[in-house]
């Protein structure tokens, strides 16, 4: 098992696995990142791992949004980022479930067309992909 320090790598890692199927890679691809805080329920991204796969993401070339309904914007090392309340799921290459908050509805990541759930919480999904 991976410590927690390099899961942000894991999941840069993992996203451009799921991007090489479709012969894309994260230079230019349209990633959301569904929850940014450090844990569930909790409006604190200080230490949340979200913030580095971000980072990684933008120096990989990604175009970065993030979603999230305890945080209206955050600071990453390419600028700010403001929080996309209803974001179109058409938009995205990819979707990155990072923190799911209790009590939110997220019926509509069942159009998404590629999600990596790294929360393990959204088994039901048609189009999802695990670490």
């Amino acid at each position: 098992m991976a410590s927690i320090a390099a899961r942000p790598r894991l999941v840069v890692t993992r996203a451009e696995q799921i991007l090489a199927k479709l012969r894309r890679t994260l230079d230019g691809s349209r990633v959301l990142m569904v929850g940014v805080t450090y844990k569930p329920g909790i409006a604190d991204i200080r230490e949340s791992p979200a913030l580095e796969i971000i980072n990684e993401l933008q120096r990989a070339g990604a175009v970065v949004a993030f979603t999230d309904p305890l945080v209206d914007h955050l600071r990453t090392a390419a600028g700010g980022l403001i929080c996309e309340p209803q974001p179109d799921v058409e938009k995205w290459d990819l979707v990155i479930a990072h923190t799911v908050h209790p009590g939110v509805d997220y019926a509509w990541l069942d159009s998404v067309p590629r999600l990596l759930d790294t929360t393990y919480k959204l088994d039901h999904l048609p189009n999802r992909h695990l670490l």
